[in-house]
């Protein structure tokens, strides 16, 4: 995950992402790939890549109205809150995805 996370990070500079994309880049590597470590077991079900991705774009298209509705300079969170939200999120969605493929 550290390494997915350098390379987000190394992308977003290369690419002159806003601050606010970047942390919400990082947010969502933070959060999938807790998520998909936490499911490890479900790995070779279709079912399990078929739900990740659903789960993913919703994912996206909350971030993404989110960060449409956040003035231009404003502050994403970041720090200790954005870790607090990314983990409740992770256990949200795993929970879902869990509960999904274990019936």
């Amino acid at each position: 995950m550290l390494g997915v996370l350098v390379g987000v990070g190394v992308a977003s500079h290369i690419l002159r992402l806003q601050t606010r994309t970047e942390y919400a880049s990082e947010y969502t590597v933070v959060v999938f790939a807790a998520v998909v470590s936490m499911l490890r077991p479900h790995w070779h079900k279709g079912k399990f890549w078929s739900l990740l991705a659903l789960l993913f774009s919703v994912h996206l298209l909350l971030v993404a109205l989110i960060l449409l509705r956040m003035p231009p300079e404003g502050e994403w969170i970041h720090g200790v809150p954005m870790i607090l939200a990314a983990i409740a999120e992770a256990f949200v969605v795993g929970g879902i995805a869990g509960r999904i493929l274990n019936h």
